[in-house]
């Protein structure tokens, strides 16, 4: 249970990341 909530959170960060540094890279 406590790794599934850690993955989901370590894949939001990642999109989170990822749309920050869209505009950027584009």
């Amino acid at each position: 249970m406590t790794y599934h909530k850690m993955t989901k959170s370590f894949i939001h960060a990642i999109l989170k990341i990822t749309i920050s540094l869209y505009p950027i890279i584009f």
